[in-house]
């Protein structure tokens, strides 16, 4: 009877002893975020163009032409704006080609509509 109680008694101190670790926290999933930092036609206007073009495309200021008045296509406006004109800043360093489209894009919205 002793042995026996002996034995259970191991076997109790042995068995609560097998795991002496810290229980593990349940991983925690971290989901990446995708921002869009691209900016719009309308906010790259507003950065780079605004200045002399004004925020309604009118301004006429150091030279700048009235973009309600233009008559340009839009290839015509993506030129431009690449390469610059006169005192016009060129941009094909400043802003990548799809930038570059999108400004040419949006000045298209300040045409007089017919």
């Amino acid at each position: 009877m002793k042995n026996l109680l002996l034995l259970f008694s191991l076997l109790l101190i042995v068995g609560c002893a097998g795991d002496t670790k810290k229980p593990k926290s349940p991983k925690k999933e971290i989901k990446s975020a995708t921002i869009d930092l691209t900016l719009s036609g309308e906010e790259l206007f507003a950065k780079h163009c605004k200045l002399c073009h004004g925020i309604k495309g009118n301004l006429e200021l150091n030279g700048a032409k009235d973009l309600k008045e233009s008559v340009m296509t839009l290839d015509e406006r993506i030129v431009i704006i690449t390469n610059g004109k006169n005192a016009m800043t060129p941009f094909k360093k400043l802003l990548s080609e799809e930038e570059i489209k999108k400004v040419a894009i949006y000045s298209q919205s300040f045409a007089k509509k017919k």
